[in-house]
């Protein structure tokens, strides 16, 4: 069997993202029920470094894909749309980093609202990831080769 570190890398964040809308659940539950918001940093963290670093990670490894993956039309559209998709995503997480840093500062207070759009922002998270892995990351080991997948789990440590 050959590895492709990449491919568990990018497994495990999609993982966190299923870890991450449970915990906003429950998160959110709580809040409803009166109680004080623990966990608000971390959850912070996750969106706006670990995914960022994860979109880098899908980026690169997406735009190889473009570039020696032979794809047609078809494919070529999913792959562009999901990288267009990270862009959005990434705007969302730095209007959520912003409302943080206010939270941070005591001008601002976490608010139900606050917390249903990091609920939608995590779902909409979740739809992402199972169409990149059921779609996209099905074919990526076929359609790149061994050699290339190798070079991408080098470059992939530089970053």
């Amino acid at each position: 069997m050959k590895k492709i570190l990449f491919m568990s890398s990018i497994a495990l964040t999609h993982g966190e993202i299923n870890e991450q809308r449970a915990f906003l659940a429950k998160f959110l539950q709580l809040y409803k029920n009166g109680y004080s918001v623990l966990g608000f940093d971390e959850l912070n963290v996750f969106f706006n470094v670990n995914m960022v670093r994860h979109f880098a990670q899908e980026n690169f490894i997406f735009n190889k894909l473009l570039q020696y993956g032979r794809l047609d039309e078809k494919f070529t559209r999913i792959v562009k749309d999901s990288i267009e998709e990270h862009e959005v995503f990434l705007d969302e997480f730095r209007q959520l980093a912003a409302t943080a840093d206010k939270i941070k500062r005591g001008e601002e207070e976490i608010t139900l609202e606050l917390l249903k759009k990091y609920e939608l922002v995590a779902w909409a998270l979740t739809k992402h990831a199972q169409l990149e892995d059921v779609v996209i990351f099905e074919e990526v080991a076929a359609r790149l080769g061994d050699k290339i997948c190798a070079s991408i789990d080098e470059e992939l440590k530089k970053l």
